[in-house]
């Protein structure tokens, strides 16, 4: 409790603990940090606080999707508290008693969520990459939008750099389990997006698509 983390973590036992709780506790205090940090905005009407709320939401959504498509449906655990919760625009609670992923569409099927789950379950082979590609080049649109609504200038293109670091690490995330546990050259090829910001430049992208190692990717990154 002499930690900035100590008000997070009261009043939580120590035999409660797994990896799983200690991240929602970590969620939700960062949560807390955010809305401190975006209260003089959400004043002025500015959408960053909104943006974080859709990081929220995806994340809680595609968390569901991970355990059903896992058969670990029992690992997934609505995190937030009641103030969090009533900025939401899904119900974590109907999302936690879908047993498919056809009923988490009909859950979503009235949120922005809806169409993009819809288009993945179209796919007869679907699998949580693609779900996780589809919300991520979402969330990325989401932050563009933010960017030119909210900010010019020198600061636009700071919060555009933000949202290449984002989506250049999610890339690397999804590439490194792709060849370490598939070692598909056309399924990592469907993890790239053409409209999304990035860092790396197209010959870059192009060499990390191809790798089949990861000493290849290590290569490459340095």
């Amino acid at each position: 409790n002499n930690t900035s983390y100590g008000e997070a973590f009261e009043g939580i036992a120590s035999r409660e603990f797994t990896v799983k709780s200690l991240e929602h506790v970590v969620d939700r205090s960062v949560f807390n940090c955010v809305a401190k940090l975006c209260k003089l905005e959400y004043i002025m009407g500015q959408s960053f606080y909104k943006y974080y709320i859709t990081k929220i939401e995806i994340e809680q959504i595609l968390s569901c999707t991970r355990c059903l498509l896992t058969n670990r449906k029992d690992g997934y655990m609505q995190s937030f508290c009641a103030s969090i919760e009533r900025e939401l625009t899904i119900d974590l609670y109907k999302l936690g008693a879908a047993d498919s992923p056809e009923e988490i569409s009909q859950v979503l099927s009235h949120t922005p969520y809806g169409k993009i789950y819809d288009r993945c379950l179209k796919n007869e082979q679907y699998n949580y990459l693609s779900f996780e590609t589809a919300f991520d080049n979402y969330f990325s649109h989401c932050g563009k939008t933010f960017a030119q609504s909210a900010y010019h200038g020198k600061y636009q293109q700071a919060i555009y750099d933000c949202i290449s670091h984002h989506n250049d690490i999610k890339f690397i995330e999804k590439l490194t389990r792709v060849i370490s546990h598939y070692n598909d050259n056309n399924l990592i090829r469907t993890i790239v997006h053409p409209d999304e910001l990035t860092l790396f430049n197209e010959k870059q992208i192009n060499s990390l698509v191809r790798c089949t190692t990861l000493s290849q990717v290590d290569e490459i990154l340095h």
